[in-house]
């Protein structure tokens, strides 16, 4: 996977087993980084990890087609869950990995790309993708309410109020 990160010690690629309990501690449980590792196939899921030596600086998922484990994924190919630790933001790490998330979109024959953010939670988060060539689809927030089940056995659930964004790929 190609690099756009100009450090040389600063790399984003595919998370592994191995980077469960780093991720762990960064936001979310074990289990929620292990079901995704498990589920990134390299066809319908990449889950990504951007690093630095051996510290890990953020994560996201790249979901190009619908997971056959997971619930309905709207808007694909999207980007979910990218997160960036807060003291890193700001760094170009997150630009990196939208990057890098539209060149396997491109490669596997995608047209275009979705990202969502919450205006209220997140405005940096909108900024960002807009700099990035990505459009609000809708001005208004939308509700969308999401729930699953880890392999612990833990419910997740919540209600976002999110502003998608589409960026054509070709």
């Amino acid at each position: 996977m190609a690099n756009p990160i100009t450090s040389s010690n600063t790399a984003i690629r595919d998370a592994t087993a191995h980077d469960v309990a780093k991720l762990a501690a960064i936001r979310y449980g074990e289990a929620v980084h292990r079901d995704r590792v498990s589920a990134a196939d390299g066809k319908c899921l990449h889950y990504l990890v951007v690093t630095e030596g051996e510290d890990i600086l953020g994560f996201g998922c790249v979901v190009l087609s619908q997971p056959p484990s997971w619930p309905t994924v709207k808007h694909l190919p999207q980007i979910i869950d990218l997160y960036i630790r807060p003291e890193r933001r700001s760094q170009g790490l997150g630009q990196a990995f939208i990057r890098t998330a539209e060149a396997i979109a491109r490669r596997a024959g995608c047209a275009e790309m979705w990202l969502a953010a919450e205006p209220e939670a997140n405005p940096r988060a909108l900024a960002l993708y807009e700099r990035l060539g990505y459009t609000a689809v809708n001005t208004v927030p939308v509700e969308e309410h999401w729930e699953f089940v880890d392999s612990d056995g833990v419910r997740h659930s919540g209600i976002e109020h999110l502003i998608r964004t589409n960026k054509q790929l070709r």
